[in-house]
């Protein structure tokens, strides 16, 4: 099933695409069920998995061509 552009914006993957008359914009999509939880460094869990999961945010962060609110925002 395909998605459905809104309002100017469609979803895809983990990104949001903002389409204006100039130039398209792109976000950080976030499913409503999110938690943004990240599992704590005293837990029981592998090193690799706990510095994974840090190293996910920073590149989806600096991956992306995000506007100047956005990127502080993630």
């Amino acid at each position: 099933m395909a998605e459905i552009e809104t309002d100017n914006k469609i979803n895809y993957l983990d990104v949001t695409i903002h389409r204006t008359p100039t130039e398209w914009k792109m976000s950080i999509y976030r499913k409503s069920t999110v938690t943004d939880k990240i599992m704590p460094y005293a837990s029981n869990h592998p090193t690799q998995h706990k510095f994974a999961a840090i190293r996910f945010l920073y590149n989806r962060r600096n991956t992306y061509d995000l506007p100047t609110e956005e990127y502080n925002q993630e």
